[in-house]
């Protein structure tokens, strides 16, 4: 049972649009980051970005200098008298460091790139809608190919191939 193309766009308009709120943020946070040039990096960083963004945002566990700007995760979609959300998704801001001093300059460049890919994100969601199409219908084609496959020889010589229920992840 493949996904019916409305829930699809269902999905892909609810991600388009937390993505344009993370790209938001993300100009935020450049705004505050600016702020702090060459000043010591500390938790006020983390705390002036939070007060400027919808999203959260903290100090990753692991890397001193990533801070994980955390998406929400949306609004409830109903469909088929079922409740879906979309997962959340994080982001991660690498604060560039000269002598435990932020650099804004390079920093601003690494969240720049982000919002190039958060933006890039966006375009592909919106070709996903349009190649809905034909990619159910090269799917198809392969199930029937497999199956013609396993039809033609006997089951002690041939592949197996599994016919799952296929998730597109949004």
């Amino acid at each position: 049972m493949y996904m019916e193309k409305e829930f699809l766009i269902m999905q892909v308009d609810e991600r388009i649009r937390l993505t344009k709120e993370l790209v938001k943020d993300l100009y935020r946070a450049i705004e505050v980051v600016n702020t702090f040039n060459n000043k010591v990096y500390n938790k006020r960083l983390v705390s002036a970005i939070q007060g400027k963004i919808a999203n959260d945002v903290y100090q990753d566990s692991y890397y001193k200098n990533r801070l994980v700007l955390s998406q929400k995760r949306g609004n409830e979609l109903t469909y088929k008298e079922r409740s879906y959300y979309l997962k959340r998704r994080d982001v991660y801001l690498f604060i560039t460091l000269t002598d435990n001093r932020i650099d804004s300059e390079k920093t601003v460049l690494n969240i720049q790139n982000s919002i190039n890919q958060e933006l890039k994100n966006i375009e592909e969601l919106k070709e996903s809608i349009l190649l809905f199409d034909k990619e159910k219908q090269e799917r198809d084609y392969i199930t029937k190919l497999a199956q013609q496959y396993e039809k033609k020889y006997p089951k002690y010589i041939k592949g197996a191939f599994s016919f799952t229920n296929y998730k597109y992840e949004i």
